[in-house]
This record gives C-alpha cells, structure tokens and sequence, in this order.
C-alpha cells in the first residue's frame, strides 16, 4: 500500500458532482457532553485542542488529549463523550 498523496486526499473529499465537499470548524464544550453516536458519508479527521475527550469506534474506547488526532472512515459507527471539560475540538469532514 502506498502513502496517500493529495491527490488522494482531494479526490476522496471531492463529491460525485465535483462540488467540494470539505468542512471543518472548532467545537467548544463548556460542560460534559455525554455518549453520543454518529456514522456519516464524509471521512471525518479531528484534533483536541483543549480538555480531553472518550473516541468509540468499534468495541474499541481511545482518551483523546489536546494534540491527539483521529480519523473515522465512511459509514463508521463512531462516537464521543468529554472526559473533562471545558473541551475544545478542531474537526474537518
């Protein structure tokens, strides 16, 4: 398996139609957020900025502190709860 290039990368966050499909923000939250699940179309990547984080994929459970990074592919089930707050994410989809 090769490493991905962006070329790679830019097809896999371009839709069907050619149209950009890439979004991303920061998410703030000031008080605990609990299990919440979420599967979608968009490859999803993220970052903790600040506080830290539960990521649930599969059986597996990951605690995410700020600098640590995920992915969650197409059509994952994945979920988050914060383990301490405030928190504050970067997410791209």
């Amino acid at each position: 398996m090769k490493p991905a290039n962006i070329h790679n990368i830019r097809y896999l966050l371009t839709r069907f139609d050619g149209k950009n499909r890439f979004s991303g923000g920061r998410v703030c939250y000031p008080e605990p957020k609990k299990l919440t699940y979420d599967m979608h179309y968009e490859i999803e990547f993220g970052m903790v900025l600040k506080g830290s984080m539960f990521r649930y994929l599969g059986n597996k459970r990951n605690e995410c502190r700020p600098g640590d990074v995920w992915t969650s592919g197409i059509w994952e089930p994945h979920g988050f709860a914060t383990s301490s707050t405030p928190a504050e994410v970067a997410v791209f989809m």
